[in-house]
């Protein structure tokens, strides 16, 4: 169980992340995003998505945290690559996955309004299958991921 740690961003607002236990850390276990989670009728179907597409190449899991703010939670996700150790590749695929991931979610919402807005999940499919065929170009290591 990844342990909880408090984030001030000032006198009176902050928000929980996790950290990797130092046992996970030595199973593989790596803190590879996390987004500040408001209400939004399809966070379950993003998260359920995300596991999905990850699970491919990935042990995968997910923990919430509470934040200063009444309306937001903290969603952090953990991954662990099912072939053992993380390559360099793992790294650059986590590295921009994390942008896709981030930038899909906060597209569902306006901090201004508190509107929100439908995640459009084929389009966040096709960029993260993108990512993966990219990222992991060899035969070898396509037949990990099986897209298709």
């Amino acid at each position: 169980m990844p342990k909880r740690v408090w984030k001030r961003m000032d006198a009176w607002r902050g928000y929980y992340t996790f950290e990797p236990t130092e046992l996970e850390r030595k199973e593989g276990w790596r803190r590879v995003t996390e987004v500040h989670a408001v209400p939004h009728g399809q966070n379950d179907d993003f998260l359920n998505t995300t596991k999905e597409l990850l699970s491919k190449r990935y042990n995968v899991k997910a923990k919430f945290g509470r934040t200063s703010n009444v309306f937001a939670t903290n969603l952090v996700i953990f991954a662990k690559p099912k072939a053992g150790r993380w390559s360099k590749e793992d790294k650059k695929f986590f590295e921009e996955f994390e942008d896709i991931f981030v930038s899909t979610y906060t597209s569902g919402f306006s901090i201004f309004s508190g509107e929100t807005y439908p995640l459009d999940l084929d389009e966040y499919r096709k960029e993260v299958r993108k990512l993966f065929l990219d990222t992991f170009k060899s035969k070898a290591k396509a037949k990990l991921v099986k897209l298709e």
